[in-house]
């Protein structure tokens, strides 16, 4: 149980700082188990891991899992080209479910998506922005692609000349044109493995 505190401490101190606001860390739970699964659906990683890492038999395994995860992710690429896109430390809450939420157009398609204040990697954003059908009020949005080989990864959400929002812009990633460097890739996937 000791173990498992302190690990669940140290998972709480780098949530705070960098994927998820007040309200988040407030619904962590103190029960290993529930709070193992919940801080699993705040990881921004491949779908296949984070079945692997629900499917843990132990919370203990799961807690290790995500310690490591949150101790060494540093940079998130783009799925197509592995082309580094953004730095995790660039993540921002821009909604009351955290930096990694789900939205839904109007077509009923759903998009997992990462809010970062900044990205690091080449990104061209074409069209003029709009503000219909917004994710976020207040915001306009404008599809993006990855710089390097086309990839739509996402939107660049701008604020419509109102200086009373903040941050005057970010940007919405789709988690699925989002990936791991290979080597944490591989290195999750043998945890969860073994």
């Amino acid at each position: 149980r000791r173990v498992h505190g302190n690990i669940m401490k140290e998972i709480r101190t780098r949530l705070s700082r960098i994927f998820i606001n007040e309200s988040g860390i407030a619904r962590l739970t103190d029960e290993p188990a529930g709070f193992s699964f919940l801080v699993a659906s705040f990881l921004p990683i491949s779908d296949r891991i984070k079945y692997k890492l629900l499917s843990c038999t132990t919370a203990l395994h799961r807690l290790l899992i995500e310690v490591e995860f949150l101790r060494h992710c540093e940079v998130l690429q783009c799925s197509s080209c592995k082309i580094t896109l953004a730095r995790v430390s660039e993540m921002i809450v821009m909604s009351d479910a955290g930096s990694l939420a789900c939205y839904v157009n109007p077509g009923g398609v759903i998009y997992e998506t990462l809010t970062l204040h900044k990205l690091c990697g080449p990104v061209m954003s074409v069209g003029r922005p709009q503000t219909e059908n917004s994710w976020f009020p207040g915001y306009a949005w404008t599809p993006s692609s990855c710089g390097r080989c086309g990839q739509h990864i996402g939107w660049l959400f701008t604020h419509d000349k109102r200086p009373e929002l903040r941050p005057p812009r970010f940007w919405g990633i789709s988690h699925s044109a989002l990936a791991l460097p290979t080597n944490l890739e591989q290195q999750l996937s043998q945890m969860v493995s073994g």
